[in-house]
């Protein structure tokens, strides 16, 4: 059940940080066009992986599993599948570590 509230309560998080973001950069000029994240523009999927990164790594850090190959690879494996499915999709390995045993 945490990793459901986890899931839900970031990728609801990363849905308004994205749209937050997009919106000032497309104000400032840097973004031409702006799009949703539902429509998975190019913006939100970069801003999506470097979420899944940063989190996935605050994840590992607090449970002491940098030294878990396996865990590494989930977060490559949410990384993989942000950039070529969907952000949604990369959120679940991230949400899995967190049922992971502190090592």
């Amino acid at each position: 059940m945490e990793a459901v509230s986890f899931y839900l309560v970031y990728t609801i998080f990363l849905v308004g940080l994205s749209t937050f973001l997009v919106h000032i950069l497309g104000l400032l000029g840097v973004v031409g066009t702006v799009g949703t994240v539902f429509a998975g523009g190019m913006v939100h999927m970069v801003i999506g992986l470097i979420f899944i990164l940063l989190l996935g790594s605050l994840v590992i850090s607090e449970k002491g599993l940098s030294k878990d190959f396996l865990s590494i690879v989930l977060i490559l494996i949410g990384l993989g599948l942000g950039y070529e499915l969907s952000i949604f999709l990369g959120m679940v390995p991230v949400a899995i570590l967190t049922m992971v045993k502190k090592g």
